[in-house]
């Protein structure tokens, strides 16, 4: 009888050390880089809601990488141009995927400018950003909403890293 017990009870211990064991193998850390990017464009031409879905980029984890790395080592400026010289607004949101289930995102607004600059600002996507038509006077309130500080200059556009095609 007491053979029985200590062949159980060691039984029993190497079921829960296995148990935590391959717990530990599967949990892993954060992801670093976004396996998704939605690209919406906030657009006065369309009857859709506003900002508009144009793009999903999943095809390329080095060019994921690489967009991440761009906007996370430029430093803030002070403010972008005024709502006038903003030539287009992008809504972009940064999906960190694993096994199919979503474990974080990030919200960026990327705007551009008549001159050919670009600037991006992470910010909390809010039913406010969302708009059934768009026009020039809601760029303006828009962006007054996100507020003109803290934007970060790009030296290239951000979208030409993601969408090499374009």
């Amino acid at each position: 009888m007491l053979i029985r017990v200590t062949v159980l009870l060691i039984l029993c211990s190497m079921l829960l050390i296995s148990c935590s064991a391959s717990k530990e193998t599967t949990e892993s850390p954060s992801l670093q880089y976004p396996t998704l990017v939605y690209v919406s464009l906030y657009r006065s031409d369309s009857i859709k809601p506003q900002p508009e879905l144009v793009d999903v980029i999943s095809h390329n984890a080095k060019l994921l990488e690489t967009a991440t790395k761009e906007i996370q080592n430029i430093g803030p400026i002070a403010t972008i141009p005024t709502a006038e010289q903003i030539d287009s607004i992008f809504y972009l949101q940064f999906s960190y995927e694993r096994e199919g289930i979503t474990e974080r995102t990030e919200d960026y607004m990327y705007v551009s400018d008549m001159d050919g600059n670009y600037f991006i600002k992470r910010f909390k996507m809010m039913p406010q950003y969302s708009l059934d038509k768009y026009n020039t006077s809601e760029k303006e309130l828009l962006l007054q909403n996100i507020g003109y500080n803290d934007w970060k200059p790009l030296t290239s556009p951000l979208l030409n890293i993601l969408c090499p095609a374009r």
